[in-house]
């Protein structure tokens, strides 16, 4: 027996107020992640880290921290000295020493 448009249309209401309603839990759950994470960063010893403009820095690449090969072992964890140029929020847009734009976000 075929289902009515009507017993379609109560359905997917019910699975647009499902996805709604996970899409809301994982916000909540994140932001109290961020909460936590934040009340430990500032009661460290370091506290907030903010970086002014023209502050050299230098980027941190994790990309082969969970890595076994071998080969990771050579490759350099820290690139060339950066210059901040602005803080968003708590991401940055960085500049090589030579002054040539660095087309992303770094965050702190």
């Amino acid at each position: 027996m075929e289902p009515t448009i009507l017993e379609v249309n109560i359905h997917m209401a019910y699975m647009d107020q499902q996805y709604l309603n996970s899409a809301n839990h994982a916000t909540v759950y994140a932001m109290k992640q961020k909460s936590i994470f934040d009340k430990n960063v500032l009661q460290s010893h370091a506290g907030e880290v903010i970086f002014k403009p023209g502050k050299l820095v230098q980027v941190y690449a994790n990309t082969t921290d969970m890595t076994m090969a071998s080969s990771r072992k050579l490759i350099p964890k820290w690139s060339a000295h950066r210059r901040v140029v602005s803080q968003i929020n708590n991401s940055y847009t960085l500049t090589s020493l030579e002054g040539f734009p660095i087309n992303s976000l770094f965050y702190a």
